[in-house]
């Protein structure tokens, strides 16, 4: 009889053992998420390719709203990253913000990244100033010319999200979605990325 009783009180303990372990480990990975301290703004899959455009200069850019920015007001944009296929011979990072609208409104950075950057390769741009977001919209842009026909900013396989791939030409000097300005026929989204670090 005693050992039984001794054999029901060992289950008993090791049973709340478990449970506790078990609490325990929930509560590690549940403070592990809150502990984030940054996200990214992106549109784009896994770069594929770059489309070929005509000489030209050219503006790639993911438009990011202020509806989907609201969670991030007060908190600081840090770095672009972009893919490059084939380096033109001109290139900038630049920074807008807007309004509403399908243009950006007022330019809030820019960096000449022409010496920096290398083909088929991801590049990383820390801004020199943080940029602290407000309730407006958010344009990450890559800037670019060249002289004959070239793949230049990286692209994904597509579908084009809303807003993954407003694309200016020099020829027009308009901001019009890639995909409606080749009625179809490329229909991607930019490599193009922003770092947002959260403040405390």
């Amino acid at each position: 009889m005693f050992l039984k009783l001794v054999s029901n009180s060992t289950s008993t303990i090791m049973l709340l053992l478990l449970t506790a372990v078990s609490l325990v480990s929930y509560s590690c990975k549940e403070d592990d998420t809150s502990q984030d301290t940054s996200a990214t703004l992106r549109y784009d899959g896994d770069n594929l390719t770059a489309p070929q455009l005509p000489p030209q200069t050219y503006e790639g850019a993911a438009r990011f709203t202020n509806s989907q920015l609201s969670r991030y007001i007060g908190d600081e944009l840090t770095e672009i990253e972009f893919y490059i296929q084939e380096p033109p011979a001109f290139c900038e990072v630049r920074v807008y913000t807007s309004n509403g609208g399908s243009a950006p409104a007022e330019q809030i950075y820019v960096a000449n990244v022409t010496n920096s950057i290398s083909a088929n390769s991801w590049h990383t741009h820390t801004l020199t100033t943080p940029y602290i977001i407000e309730d407006k919209d958010l344009w990450l842009s890559v800037r670019f010319a060249h002289s004959g026909n070239q793949r230049t900013l990286g692209c994904d396989s597509g579908p084009a999200r809303v807003n993954g791939d407003w694309t200016y030409d020099g020829t027009d000097q308009a901001w019009i979605p890639l995909v409606q300005r080749t009625s179809g026929a490329i229909n991607i989204n930019w490599n193009i990325r922003g770092l947002v670090e959260f403040k405390e």
